[in-house]
C-alpha cells in the first residue's frame, strides 16, 4: 500500500495543477513516487522535475549507460525507491543482465 494516495487533480491549486500537468505529459508518463509529496511545494516539484529530466533524458550518455549510472548511484546512496522504480527499465535497456546464469557459448 502506498504511503501517499494518488493525487485528486480536482483538489490541486492552480500552481500544483500546472506542475502536475507538466510532469504527467513528460517522459515519465505520470506523477508518482516522490512527486506526490513534492507537489505540496509546487516550485520545488517543478525545479526537481526539470533537474531530473535534464540529467536523465537530455544527457549525452546512451540509454544503457544512463540507466546503469542511475541504478548504481541509487544503490550506492541507498535510494530504495529509485532502485526499485528503475530496475525494470534498466533490465529492458539490457544495461544489466537478469538474475541467473549468463548464456555462455559452448
Amino acid at each position: 500500500m502506498a504511503r501517499l494516495q494518488p493525487v485528486e487533480t480536482s483538489k490541486l491549486t492552480a500552481e500544483q495543477r500546472q506542475v502536475y500537468d507538466v510532469i504527467a505529459a513528460g517522459p515519465r508518463g505520470g506523477v508518482r513516487g516522490p512527486f506526490l509529496a513534492l507537489l505540496l511545494v509546487p516550485e520545488l516539484a517543478n525545479r526537481i522535475q526539470h533537474l531530473g529530466e535534464l540529467i536523465r533524458y537530455d544527457t549525452t550518455l546512451g540509454r544503457k549507460l544512463s540507466e546503469l549510472a542511475i541504478i548504481v548511484t541509487a544503490r550506492g546512496l541507498r535510494c530504495h525507491y529509485e532502485w526499485y522504480s528503475m530496475i525494470a527499465m534498466t533490465l529492458n535497456a539490457h544495461a544489466i543482465m537478469p538474475p541467473g546464469n549468463p548464456p555462455f557459448e559452448d
